[in-house]
């Protein structure tokens, strides 16, 4: 009887500590098609383990984590599109897949959205400006935008927006079963 009580209990500690990451990507609602590359910039925020991403609609409150870049939405074509607004599970990957990335542990440190068939390996990644982008959000940190084209590609900037995402999100998993959420909106 004993046994069964402290495994009841456990488990009822477990789920009661569960706190699945949760995140709130704001995209301009309209992108800027007057550079080179079409850029949408956005803000991520950080959400409470205990606020209904169903139901949330503002940033108002949330605390910002840092700026992105992506490429506008364009029918959610593959290398082309931003993926559409929705909430999606993430999981982080850490391998060193480009030359850019090796011996960079920030660098290859990203999260990869799940459930956005057709596409795949969207992923919130380093990168100095959308250039570096095939559809995936660059974590491009604090800085001033350049002429609303471009962050100003600096590189630490960049770096220390993933160490501040991978802050958030380490910090946050309590448990081997909590899961990441971002939820994607238009302002």
């Amino acid at each position: 009887m004993r046994n069964i009580l402290i495994i009841s209990v456990l488990f009822f500690v477990s789920n009661v500590w569960a706190a699945d990451v949760k995140m709130l990507l704001v995209r301009d609602a309209e992108a800027n098609r007057q550079c080179d590359i079409s850029v949408m910039h956005g803000k991520l925020f950080k959400v409470p383990s205990s606020q209904d991403l169903n139901t949330l609609s503002t940033s108002i409150g949330l605390e910002q984590i840092t700026q992105v870049e992506e490429l506008p939405f364009e029918g959610n074509v593959t290398n082309v599109s931003a993926i559409p607004d929705g909430i999606y599970e993430a999981k982080i990957r850490k391998g060193e897949t480009k030359n850019w990335m090796i011996g960079k542990p920030l660098r290859s440190w990203r999260l990869e959205l799940l459930g956005t068939n057709p596409r795949s390996n969207i992923q919130f990644h380093y990168g100095r400006d959308s250039s570096w982008s095939s559809g995936c959000i660059i974590l491009t940190g604090d800085g001033k935008q350049q002429n609303f084209c471009r962050s100003n590609g600096a590189e630490n900037s960049s770096e220390n927006a993933v160490a501040k995402v991978k802050k958030f999100v380490e910090v946050g998993l309590v448990n081997s079963g909590d899961k990441i959420w971002i939820k994607f909106i238009y302002k």
